[in-house]
């Protein structure tokens, strides 16, 4: 039987600096992502929707949901093949 691969998840967000995410994971782990390296990377150079999290406001203004860490006040319309369209955090 195939074991499945546990992932770590965010438990608390402990200070936002700048570009820099203070957090603790499930697994006990303090890290620090820099979201900055990652603002250097294609997807965000190319991406008007991605970009937008350079801002350093709204980027403060993150948040943690079920393990992952999101903006709500960035929300992406999305439009299926069958005509629904919804809104993504």
């Amino acid at each position: 039987m195939r074991k499945t691969a546990k992932i770590p998840r965010i438990i608390q967000i402990i200070e936002v600096k700048r570009f820099k995410v203070h957090c603790v994971f499930n697994n006990g782990e303090y890290r620090v992502v820099n979201f900055e390296e990652l603002f250097t990377t294609d997807p965000f150079i190319t991406d008007p929707f991605l970009r937008q999290l350079t801002d350093p406001v709204l980027f403060s203004g993150l948040e943690l949901k079920n393990g992952t860490l999101v903006w709500p006040q960035l929300t992406k319309k999305i439009k299926l093949s069958n005509g629904m369209e919804f809104d993504t955090l």
